[in-house]
């Protein structure tokens, strides 16, 4: 057994080494609260044997990274602090945890307290609080693309959902037993600086991601509105109308099979629209086949301009009231107010079984060619990586982006830049993309 305690650059080895003669310890074993892995309470029994003064060095370079992982927690300021395990000192890797909160307790046995002996015998117990599973050794992951065979290196794609806008990771490759965060890495290769303003992410684990049709062309509505040619469209065609103060609705149909795969889950619908009349409203809702309103969210303001631009039209449950087979087709509507011209490209019922937002303000972060917009959900940081140099993204919302062992995972990849007018949502503007991860498992 190898047990430490280690910031990255401190590290106090608990199962021996220097005046630390070794330890006692059994990993325990995580429940679920309310949907919740809960995080875990351990000892490891520490034996030391040396001066007063070096076994008081060793046992304060235990307490100040215990120390140091409180104020991550409380602050955010540091390095994060694991425990890393290795069950049989032979493994190749070790598997890591990351500590939450801890003491040292010194015996209460006088004859282990006694620090007058030239050379002392002490018995401390290391107490942590710790997160709920353990983490392996980081990898990267081989990924596929539509027409494009799994590997590591990176794969191409671009921001047309109707053009397969995913890259995808086989049950198979995913090692561990838990969600595990990922790190992914969107390299600019259109040959050019692009000042990226928004990237929006999305993990289908869990709805059938090979069958499971994510978009709806504009020009596919039911009824209403006019169908005009714009070569810069998905498709080659879009959905245009005028907008007005009275409220005006458009339909699209959701197969009965596509509702099948959804089971009730919640999808946020980002739309590729144009408009020349400023601030606009939309309200979405689900219906039945025949038109009848099962469920409505609410009332959204966006704003874009001629040119086209993704926006988030709000999240809703595919279908709503949850789940059967016997359930048929369904429609999606949305409810359009607002002033002038606007024109309906293509809509990406984007899954939400992980999502990441990323938002640029003002005129975007320019981008050299083969420099990197990074989310890295193992660390819990989003940059921008040229070379070695980091550049923050703040600006973002959801969760890490997670994938699922066990399950086929598909990431849709929506991206936007600033590039001063009509090309700002190209949809041909393409990355390549990398994923990295740590897998995770309840026990090691």
């Amino acid at each position: 057994m190898i047990l430490t305690l280690t910031d990255g650059t401190t590290t106090a080895t608990l199962s021996g080494s220097g005046v630390i003669r070794g330890c006692t310890y059994f990993p325990d074993t995580p429940q679920k609260r309310a949907g919740e892995w809960m995080p875990v309470t351990e000892t490891a029994t520490v034996n030391i044997t040396g001066s007063a003064s070096s076994v008081r060095a060793a046992v304060t370079t235990i307490e100040g990274l215990i120390i140091a992982a409180q104020r991550r927690q409380e602050t955010g300021a540091g390095e994060r602090v694991f425990v890393s395990y290795k069950p049989v000192t032979a493994d190749t890797d070790a598997y890591r945890s990351e500590v939450l909160d801890g003491r040292v307790v010194w015996p209460s046995n006088p004859g282990l307290r006694h620090l007058e002996n030239t050379v002392t015998t002490t018995q401390i117990a290391v107490i942590w609080t710790r997160a709920p599973w353990w983490e392996g050794a980081e990898a990267e992951l081989a990924i596929g693309a539509l027409g494009q065979s799994a590997a590591t290196g990176g794969r191409n794609i671009d921001s047309d959902p109707a053009d397969a806008n995913y890259i995808q990771a086989q049950s198979g490759v995913i090692a561990g037993n838990m969600p595990a965060p990922v790190r992914i890495h969107l390299i600019n290769n259109t040959g050019s600086t692009q000042n990226y303003r928004r990237v929006m992410m999305g993990v289908n684990a869990f709805s059938d991601p090979d069958s499971f049709v994510n978009f709806l062309q504009g020009e596919a509505k039911i009824s209403g509105g006019s169908v005009v040619a714009d070569a810069a469209a998905s498709g080659g065609n879009a959905l245009q109308f005028t907008a007005s103060s009275s409220p005006t609705t458009f339909q699209w149909t959701l197969p009965a099979a596509d509702m099948a795969r959804t089971k009730g889950r919640r999808f946020r619908i980002l739309a590729r629209v144009a408009c020349n009349g400023g601030m606009q409203q939309v309200r979405p809702d689900i219906r039945t086949s025949g038109g009848v309103v099962l469920w409505q969210g609410d009332e959204l303001s966006f704003n874009t301009f001629t040119y086209a631009s993704w926006e988030d039209f709000g999240v809703v449950p595919l279908p709503p009231g949850g789940y059967s087979s016997a359930y048929g087709a369904a429609r999606l509507g949305l409810t359009f107010r607002g002033a002038g011209q606007i024109e309906v490209d293509v809509i990406q019922l984007t899954p939400l079984d992980s999502y990441r937002h990323l938002e640029i303000l003002g005129s975007g972060l320019p981008t050299n060619n083969g420099t990197a917009i990074v989310h890295d959900g193992i660390d819990l940081q989003t940059y921008q990586l040229a070379s070695t140099t980091r550049t923050p993204v703040p600006t973002t919302f959801g969760g890490p982006l997670m994938i699922y062992p066990g399950y086929h995972n598909r990431i849709y990849i929506l991206n936007q830049v600033n590039a001063g007018g009509t090309t700002d949502a190209n949809i041909n503007l393409s990355f390549s993309v990398r994923l990295y991860y740590r897998p995770r498992r309840v026990t090691v």
